[in-house]
C-alpha cells in the first residue's frame, strides 16, 4: 500500500549549530478520507488532503476494486443507493458535510490521473487548492492541464452536491488570480434529491479499449450533449467513426 511521508524538522539558520536530522512521519493513505471526516465532525483546525494516482498507491494490486484508493467511489455509490430517502440518512457522514463534496471531487477526471488537488476544510467552507507536487513537469510547463483537472474536480463537487443534501456557493479565484486558492465553496443545507448528473459521477471511468467503428452515437444523444453547452467560448467537435 502506498504511504505519505510528512517531513518535520528545524531549519539550521545558525551555521555554528549542528544540523538536526529530518524526521519523517509515515501517514497511511487509508486514513486520509477518515481524517477529513474527523475534521468535519467538529475540530476547528485545518486539514489538507490529497489523493495519489499510481496503481500501487491505491492498494489495488490484487483486486481491481479493492484498496483505499476506491474508498471515495464506494462511499459515493453507497450514498446513491439511499437516494430514495432523505439526504440526512446518508452513510459514513457524507450528508450535509464537506466530506460529501470532497468525495465527489475525488472522482473527477484529471490529466494522466495526476489528481493535482488538495482541500482545506474550515467549518462549513472548503477551499480547493493546487497540489504543486503533482504537476506533469515538462509535459505541462504552463500548468494548463493541471488547471483543467482542478476545474473538473470543482465541477464534480458542484454537480454532486444534490446527492449529499448540499447547496454550495461557489467562488472561483476568491482571493484573486495570484492566490493559491483556486475555488472556495461555502456549504448550505438543501433538501433536493440527487440529480441524474450526480448519479453519473459513480459511473464515469476510462476505457482504453479500441473504438467500435461500427457503432455510431445516436443523433439524439449528440443533441442532448450539445445542449449542455451554455458558453459562447466553448465548442464541441464530433469526430465521426468513418
Amino acid at each position: 500500500m502506498g504511504e505519505w511521508t510528512v517531513s518535520s524538522g528545524n531549519s539550521d539558520d545558525d551555521d555554528n549549530q549542528p544540523k538536526k536530522k529530518t524526521v519523517k512521519k509515515v501517514v497511511p493513505r487509508r486514513s486520509v478520507l477518515k481524517k477529513v471526516g474527523l475534521t468535519v465532525g467538529g475540530l476547528s483546525g485545518v486539514v489538507v488532503a490529497g489523493i495519489g494516482a499510481q496503481t500501487y498507491q491505491t492498494g489495488a494490486l490484487n483486486a481491481f476494486d479493492e484498496g483505499p484508493g476506491f474508498e471515495p467511489l464506494k462511499a459515493w455509490q453507497a450514498q446513491l443507493r439511499g437516494k430514495s430517502g432523505s439526504p440526512k440518512t446518508a452513510p459514513d457522514g457524507l450528508a450535509g458535510s464537506p466530506k460529501g463534496l470532497i468525495a465527489a471531487g475525488l472522482l473527477a477526471a484529471s490529466p494522466h490521473n495526476s489528481q493535482p488537488w488538495k482541500f482545506v476544510v474550515r467549518d462549513r467552507v472548503i477551499e480547493v487548492m493546487a497540489d504543486e507536487r503533482r504537476t506533469l513537469g515538462a509535459i505541462d510547463p504552463h500548468l494548463r492541464e493541471m488547471t483543467i483537472g482542478l476545474g473538473c474536480c470543482i465541477e464534480n463537487m458542484v454537480i454532486g452536491a444534490s446527492a449529499v443534501g448540499i447547496n454550495p456557493l461557489l467562488n472561483v479565484l476568491p482571493d484573486g488570480p495570484d492566490s493559491k486558492v483556486i475555488a472556495r465553496l461555502t456549504i448550505y443545507d438543501s433538501a433536493t434529491k440527487p440529480t441524474k448528473e450526480a448519479e453519473a459521477l459513480a459511473m464515469r471511468h476510462t476505457n482504453r479499449g479500441p473504438y467500435e467503428l461500427n457503432r455510431q452515437v445516436e443523433s439524439k444523444t449528440i443533441s442532448v450533449l450539445e445542449g449542455l453547452i451554455t458558453s459562447t467560448k466553448t465548442k464541441l467537435i464530433w469526430l465521426k467513426a468513418d
